[in-house]
């Protein structure tokens, strides 16, 4: 054992999305305290410590060039990008969203050549906001159709694409009906470069640039798709 901290808070698993290591540094979310904790990574000595009210569990922070990217979230669905100073915990900037937050699963802020993506409820439609990372500045918004009983993935970013997948259907008796599409966006303009109708993400998607792999419901499958096309390169069926 190199060192140990005691939270007064949790920050495991179940109630947390985990640590963070960057920079030399350990960034912690809090559940019960709504914060962010940082560590020195050498000796676990403390930093500082970042509150806000509505920072959630599940939301997990991003790190890139001493800036240390947040998104919250408030109990009517609303939230905020903001960007902390890595060093002392001050915020730099703040970028309210026009709409709703779509996605309340664990994951972050994407972050790709100098611009951070994500997903926001305008109008009852899914919007991509690109933002620049020195300023929260809009660089460009890209509308998706309009869902029923709308909601929405985390954008994941490869190779100047970003993809996400939009979806609707009531899915509350774990069966139903389904609409929605996977979209793959430029990451320059927001330009629509390929659509995929029908196959709608359950979870996060990931990708290295070349493949994209994604988790699908009703039916329950595995899917890895070219980030090129969008053509399926191989599925598989899961059970449950």
């Amino acid at each position: 054992l190199v060192w140990s901290y005691r939270l007064d808070a949790d920050a495991s698993g179940d109630g947390g999305t985990g640590v963070i290591v960057a920079g030399g540094r350990v960034y912690v979310p809090l559940a019960n305290t709504h914060s962010i904790l940082a560590l020195d990574a050498d000796t676990g000595r403390y930093l500082w410590e970042f509150q806000d009210p509505n920072t959630r569990y599940k939301a997990t922070a991003c790190y890139h060039d001493g800036r240390l990217f947040v998104w919250t979230r408030k109990r009517d669905g609303t939230g905020e990008a903001l960007a902390l100073d890595a060093s002392t915990g001050k915020p730099l900037w703040r970028r309210p969203f026009i709409g709703k937050i779509l996605f309340d699963g664990r994951a972050s802020l994407s972050l790709h050549d100098g611009k951070l993506f994500a997903v926001e409820g305008r109008d009852e439609a899914p919007v991509v906001v690109a933002l620049d990372e020195k300023t929260g500045r809009e660089v460009w918004s890209a509308a998706l159709d309009k869902i029923p009983g709308l909601s929405a993935g985390a954008c994941s970013v490869a190779d100047g694409r970003v993809f996400v997948g939009a979806r609707g259907g009531d899915f509350s008796n774990g069966t139903g009906a389904i609409s929605g599409a996977l979209v793959a966006l430029s990451a320059l303009d927001g330009k629509v470069l390929w659509r995929r109708e029908s196959l709608v993400p359950f979870r996060n998607l990931s990708s290295d640039g070349q493949a994209l792999l994604c988790t699908q419901k009703f039916p329950d499958k595995i899917h890895m798709l070219s980030t090129q096309t969008g053509e399926t390169l191989w599925s598989v069926n899961m059970k449950g």
